[in-house]
């Protein structure tokens, strides 16, 4: 295992939802077991999870009670929710962004911006679990958009992550994300940057029809590919591993709220 596996786990990957009831409702159909989660601070947004095996989770994240089209993320001069929240649902329901967890997050930011990376914190966030227990960790975001945030927890990770759900669909853990993109090298040196790692160039048809690169962290892998039709910045694909199934199976997006999940047998 490299330095840099070491260093970065995936921690959890983001989907935006506009109602979180009806998510979870949605998600249970498509056959996770879905948890409660909590509200963050400032009472702007809460969420639900999805919780695997191997420790990753996703975060359904909704608004608490405005929609996120009349959604202020700052009112009057004063902040209504973390930065890194308000950049993630500016754009809608779907997958808005991940995070990687990491050990030493001010060194870890400060080797970043050796690098070149600019980034905001680390700066303390926090939201109440369901059953009144109160969670802290500490974030930091890239200036640039469309790469990870950086996550550490200051209370236990395992009161912020529940014990594993039962999955009916057979899901076990991260597999990683896609990012499309139409500058594929410019991308891939902002990654290369922010994580201080060389992307590995490869080729999988499964994937893409054209070379792509590769980062390996714990837990799963971030992959960079071509695609001159894309124009956002978030994840256009999430890969999740589920046992007991051959090949691969392609969630329907209108019960994951426009999130592209794809599913591939261990």
């Amino acid at each position: 295992m490299n330095s840099m596996k070491n260093k970065f786990s995936f921690d959890h990957v983001i989907i935006v939802v506009e109602n979180l009831n009806t998510a979870i409702d949605d998600f249970t159909a498509l056959g996770f077991g879905v948890v409660p989660g909590g509200v963050h601070i400032g009472n702007s947004t809460h969420n639900a999870l999805i919780p695997f095996q191997d420790g990753t989770y996703i975060e359904l994240l909704a608004p608490t009670s405005n929609s996120f089209r009349t959604m202020q993320p700052v009112k009057d001069g004063t902040p209504q929710m973390p930065y890194y929240l308000a950049r993630m649902v500016g754009d809608g329901e779907g997958l808005a962004g991940f995070a990687l967890w990491v050990y030493g997050i001010e060194q870890t930011v400060d080797d970043a911006a050796a690098r070149g990376i600019a980034m905001s914190g680390p700066s303390e966030g926090g939201r109440q679990r369901h059953d009144g227990v109160d969670l802290l960790w500490k974030v930091a975001i890239p200036d640039a958009p469309g790469l990870p945030f950086f996550i550490e927890d200051m209370t236990n990770r395992a009161l912020r992550v529940p014990a594993p759900a039962q999955h009916a669909n057979g899901v076990t853990g991260m597999g990683g994300v896609t990012i499309a993109t139409p500058d594929m090298r410019g991308r891939s040196a902002l990654f290369h940057d922010l994580l201080g790692e060389e992307a590995i160039t490869t080729y999988d048809s499964h994937i893409s029809d054209q070379p792509f690169d590769l980062f390996g962290v714990r837990l799963g892998t971030i992959v960079i590919v071509p695609d001159a039709e894309v124009h956002g910045l978030r994840p256009s694909r999430l890969t999740l591993k589920a046992r007991h199934m051959r090949g691969t199976r392609v969630l329907d997006e209108s019960k994951s709220h426009g999130a592209k999940i794809v599913l591939i047998g261990e």
